[in-house]
């Protein structure tokens, strides 16, 4: 059918094959039918988790928030490479600044796109933040619950006891590793994707059996709204959070995000060292300025050399050995200017050894590696290559253990990069991985500094730009958590945690959102410290972290198999068994099933060569017959 794009009394109707879109021309309240179902979402028009509309300038002496209801309206029918829809041109604060708003449908698909365009000239000063679109109703059903890519992902059902209030930005440590979100209801679904994902955060309001809202707010860029903002919905029947995951999954790999293992390894053949892989972190040297005395201790690459090697005797074959501390001063000190090695460890000779070692065991040699901390008594600190704040402010800080610090402008270190990894190439280090750290961790950066001005989507393409250099060298990349514009670069990231509140707790019920869109896209490590975190390990299908001075390595070992027969395959399918969140069952595309019970701390695969298929628990890890 063709798409329908008329005005009945106030209201603008888009209507296509799937969803018909209702468009309120006062309050810009939207609601949407989705058709198959008959199910109604509505969007909010004021109340708890609803934010004013627009932050706009107020006379000169500052900002205030203000509502897109109370502006006059211009409207007019538009069409847009395939899309259909309406633009209503909203003028406010006596019609001073003007705001386009555009509402858009397919010909087929059951989306409606929202962008919002605020950077029109203006007799003041520009519009900063936006919380419009605002957020649809989720209900009060208890089978209704909210979806979160917050780290490896959380539902937040409707009757979920612990509140929220909370933003979490995109792109962030303990924020969204993937630009979207969802809600779910009995019979129907959203999800809602942003096309413009660097400079938004969403605003989680949840109280038990209330109400639960997902505010979008976009962000400031660079002192103004800066561009037009756009978010797509997608409207289904009958959806739950894995038919969400899967969804974005396709967007995707329409975009080009996507990137499978399979693929790195063509590039690379040392990628598929991975698979299988065990993470042993070890430690050269700390030196923690942050303490009185200065805390300081070594341990020399030959010790460390000593370690790696009874690894292999104990049955390793398959590791990759994650080196800290390793530069000139230790662990988090003097960034980026850390050669020569750590000289009481050993400096050059015992690291080109240690190296040599390391790859005649077979296994991958990472070393930890900082190009965004800046380190104020780092021989090439310079506060003129630092970033600068709106008000010309340089950040200083003394959060690590190299005392203080500023933060080196992204376009700023592509120049220290190479020049460290052309040294140690040079000199003879068999440097096979590498760990970036913090680049898909700290949140996306501007700065204001008028000789490198840079963007938060600037920040992201030189951060991928480094990435792109180190792969270029044909070292196996990761940086620290994960994230969705790092997946075509990167191959395995340090972990993917399961989200956190801001008291310690588990957010919401984990579900694996993250490993459902990319499993076969990344190898993510865990911690494995606690039997609920080893199992969470099993269920995902991911691969085991290591302290080298761990005595019983059999349950790293049974882990490690379970990855080497599955992780190429994607995570299609996550299930609870039964109502209390207790019992899961994960399905891969080889045909695997790991069932885990969090409860009883028993587990059962399914479909892997040589594992039993029997329940077992931690303390019959010889399973493997």
């Amino acid at each position: 059918m063709a798409v329908k794009v008329e005005r009945a009394y106030s209201k603008w109707i888009l209507d296509n094959e799937n969803i018909t879109a209702k468009i309120d021309s006062k309050s810009l309240v939207v609601d949407v039918i989705e058709k198959q179902s008959g199910d109604v979402w509505t969007m909010k028009t004021w109340g708890p988790g609803c934010h004013n509309d627009l932050l706009v300038p107020v006379g000169g002496f500052g900002y205030r928030w203000i509502s897109l209801m109370d502006g006059l309206k211009e409207e007019e029918k538009i069409e847009e490479k395939g899309l259909h829809g309406v633009e209503l041109k909203v003028r406010i604060l006596r019609e001073r600044i003007p705001v386009r708003i555009k509402f858009m449908v397919p010909d087929k698909d059951p989306n409606l796109i929202i962008e919002i365009d605020a950077t029109g000239p203006s007799k003041g000063w520009p519009i900063k933040d936006s919380f419009y679109p605002r957020p649809f109703i989720l209900g009060k059903s208890t089978k209704s619950y909210t979806v979160l890519p917050i780290r490896h992902g959380c539902i937040v059902p409707i009757d979920y006891p612990q509140e929220i209030h909370q933003s979490y930005q995109v792109s962030a440590c303990s924020g969204l590793y993937m630009p979207w979100f969802g809600a779910v209801r009995e019979k129907s679904g959203y999800l809602a994707i942003f096309e413009t994902p660097d400079d938004v955060e969403i605003v989680v309001d949840h109280s038990p059996n209330f109400e639960t809202t997902v505010a979008i707010h976009w962000l400031t860029s660079m002192g103004s709204f800066g561009y037009p903002r756009r978010v797509r919905y997608i409207f289904k029947p009958k959806v739950n959070y894995v038919t969400l995951a899967k969804i974005y999954r396709q967007y995707a790999k329409d975009c080009g995000i996507f990137r499978p293992l399979d693929d790195k390894i063509k590039e690379n053949s040392k990628v598929s060292k991975l698979l299988g892989t065990i993470i042993v972190p070890v430690s050269i040297c700390t030196h923690d300025r942050r303490v009185e005395p200065i805390f300081h201790k070594v341990v020399s690459f030959k010790e460390r050399m000593k370690q790696i090697v009874m690894l292999k005797e104990k049955g390793i074959e398959n590791a990759l050995i994650h080196v800290d501390g390793w530069g000139v001063r230790g662990y988090d000190n003097l960034h980026p200017d850390i050669l020569p090695p750590n000289l009481e460890a050993g400096g050059w000779e015992d690291l080109i050894d240690f190296s040599k070692k390391v790859e005649e065991l077979g296994y991958l040699l990472g070393l930890h590696d900082n190009y965004r901390d800046f380190y104020l008594d780092a021989p090439s600190f310079s506060i003129q290559l630092c970033v600068k704040d709106e008000v010309g402010r340089h950040p200083i800080h003394s959060y690590w253990a190299g005392g203080p610090q500023s933060v080196l402008c992204a376009t700023k270190a592509l120049g220290f990069v190479k020049r460290n990894f052309e040294e140690l190439i040079a000199k003879g280090v068999r440097l096979t991985a590498s760990y970036l750290d913090v680049f898909t961790c700290v949140p996306l950066e501007e700065c204001f500094d008028p000789n490198h001005p840079m963007t938060r989507t600037q920040c992201k393409e030189n951060r991928a730009e480094i990435f792109r250099y180190v792969r270029s060298l044909g070292i196996v990349l990761s940086s620290e958590e994960g994230n969705d514009w790092g997946i075509p670069f990167l191959d395995f990231v340090y972990w993917a945690p399961i989200a956190i509140h801001s008291d310690g707790k588990k957010l919401g019920i984990p579900v694996p959102l993250y490993s459902l869109v990319f499993h076969d896209a990344i190898v993510m490590p865990w911690d494995v410290s606690t039997e609920e975190k080893y199992l969470r390990c099993l269920l995902y299908g991911g691969v085991p972290i290591l302290n080298p001075e761990e005595k019983e390595v059999e349950r790293f070992k049974f882990l490690a198999y379970i990855h080497k027969h599955i992780g190429k395959d994607e995570l299609i399918d996550h299930k609870f068994i039964g109502e209390d969140y207790k019992a899961e069952e994960t399905t891969y595309s080889s045909g695997v099933k790991i069932h885990v019970n969090f409860e009883t701390g028993t587990y059962i695969i399914k479909g892997v060569p040589g594992i039993s298929e029997d329940p077992r628990n931690l303390l019959s890890i010889s399973a493997i017959k």
